[in-house]
């Protein structure tokens, strides 16, 4: 199971750009998948499709347009600091021509933000692919992130679901979001009884309990619709393996 990242490619000169997306589309992590990718040639363009689309990665070049028809100019460090201040709280990658961090007119966000981080042009494919897989990685883990799961949106960090499609959020009360947390993190792996005892309870793996049964069976009535409870799509048992977790039921 690969965890699909929505990701917007903010790059002016149309060549790079496309050479960038092309990449992209072949790179291959073993968990990750870039889909669908989205392409902006202007601040404008990129502030638009940030507002309509749901992107979980932005890969933008420091020096850009602020719209169409004027000169690129050093905006990129700019940016950053403007949509972190207005809440974007995904992975952001930069590409530079630069050895150090990128400054611009506001305060960056890149230096001291785990999920904002810089490039250099010249660095090559294999560098820039090693900086992209460790902000995936650093943002998965941490509590700001935002988990699609089915038809909800999980937010660790706040213990709550919102659906996709828009509606009232749900509060995940007790261990609820650190089961559903600890199973995403399995990335399609089956958990045991005592695996989730010992590592969301702090039981012992030999303990007699029900208390993770009671969960699961919690979380499925969230999580599946109501016809496929029966034989759940997202929150599956696997044979006497344990539980797993499908993000992205067919």
């Amino acid at each position: 199971m690969k965890t699909k990242i929505p990701l917007l490619v903010l790059e002016d000169e149309v060549e790079q750009r496309q050479a960038l997306v092309n990449w992209l589309k072949q790179l291959k992590f073993p968990d990750f998948v870039f889909q669908p990718i989205f392409e902006a040639g202007t601040e404008s363009r990129a502030e638009t499709i940030l507002s309509e689309e749901q992107i979980e990665f932005l890969l933008l070049d420091n020096k850009i347009p602020e719209s169409p028809g004027l000169k690129p100019s050093f905006r990129g460090a700019d940016l950053i600091g403007k949509l972190r201040k207005n809440g974007f709280k995904y992975p952001i990658l930069m590409l530079t021509g630069q050895t150090t961090a990128p400054k611009g007119n506001q305060e960056s966000d890149i230096v001291g933000d785990p999920l904002t981080d810089y490039v250099s042009k010249t660095a090559g494919y294999e560098l820039l692919g090693a900086r992209l897989l460790s902000l995936l990685k650093s943002y998965e883990s941490s509590l700001e992130a935002r988990l699609k799961i089915g038809n909800w949106y999980f937010s660790p960090g706040k213990g709550i679901l919102e659906p996709v499609e828009g509606g009232r959020e749900v509060s995940l009360a007790g261990k609820l979001s650190d089961l559903l947390f600890y199973l995403y993190k399995k990335r399609g792996k089956p958990a045991s009884l005592g695996e989730l005892q010992e590592n969301v309870w702090n039981y012992s793996g030999s303990a007699e309990t029900h208390t993770p049964q009671t969960h699961v069976y919690r979380l499925r009535e969230l999580l599946e619709q109501e016809q496929d409870r029966k034989s759940p799509k997202i929150l599956q048992t696997v044979g006497k393996k344990g539980y797993c977790l499908n993000p992205y039921p067919a």
